[in-house]
């Protein structure tokens, strides 16, 4: 029985690699399908108008947050508007980047980067889902690393 402990105990965390493994992304959501889906959930960041999509797996395996950085000041434009905006914007995304492990203290954390034509507007999804506006900070990290 001694012997078979460090074995059990080496296929437990096999076991756990391969699961982790299996919830990696392969691909992130295509822009047809992030505006086919759109976003509805507005919330302001540093004075900004910010339009998300809580839940969604855009046709991959993954469910996935989606927020639309729409850089409309709060003080110009109400959230209604802020949300109309970017929903008639997030066809216009081109998709740069991903997906990316950015994980960090071991906790598995997909990104992909959608960037507008004309740099005035961004989009990120998430994988596994956020909470937003409380976990911003993590969109915030993602935009820093990848100015």
């Amino acid at each position: 029985m001694k012997k078979l402990l460090p074995i059990i105990i080496s296929l437990l965390a096999l076991q756990n690699t391969f699961a982790l493994n299996q919830n990696e992304p392969t691909a992130c959501p295509s822009v047809s399908s992030l505006a086919s889906v759109g976003v509805d959930s507005p919330f302001r960041a540093d004075g900004s108008w910010n339009v998300s999509k809580q839940s969604n797996n855009y046709g991959t395996p993954q469910l996935w947050t989606f927020v639309f950085m729409t850089g409309l000041d709060v003080d110009d434009v109400t959230s209604e508007q802020a949300t109309v905006q970017a929903n008639a914007n997030i066809s216009k995304l081109m998709f740069p980047e991903g997906p990316v492990d950015l994980g960090d203290d071991g906790i598995a954390e997909w990104w992909c980067a959608y960037r507008s034509e004309n740099g005035s507007y961004d989009g990120v999804a998430l994988t596994p889902p956020k909470q937003l506006p409380d976990q911003m900070s993590i969109v915030k990290k993602y935009l820093t690393k990848h100015s």
